[in-house]
């Protein structure tokens, strides 16, 4: 089952992305913003890579399981962030925010 707000970035684009050693954060257009804390593994693995790479790109897939949730995006690119207690980082796992809806947190 697909959390809810998921659907609103999907094939949507990558405009921004910053990375301040601990977290990661994705601007998608129309103002969406998605936040990482916990741990994470890129594809590129090395994350300047993967800076150099992300913008632009759409996201086409996310696959969610009780363990990780992975955001697909074109050009094979991809970032899976682990939900196990021991890759939280808080102060949450992801914070997804849509303008005019409630920010959705995975804890």
């Amino acid at each position: 089952m697909r959390s809810i707000g998921i659907d609103k970035i999907i094939n949507n684009t990558v405009v921004d992305f910053e990375f301040d050693g601990e977290s990661i954060y994705f601007g998608f257009k129309g103002g969406i913003g998605l936040a990482i804390h916990n741990e994470r593994q890129t594809q590129p693995s090395n994350i300047n890579d993967f800076k150099d790479t992300i913008l632009g790109k759409y996201l086409l897939e996310v696959n969610e399981s009780d363990k990780s949730i992975e955001f697909l995006f074109d050009d094979k690119i991809s970032i899976k962030v682990f939900l196990d207690d021991e890759s939280y980082n808080g102060p949450e796992a992801l914070v997804l925010e849509i303008p005019g809806e409630p920010i959705i947190v995975w804890n």
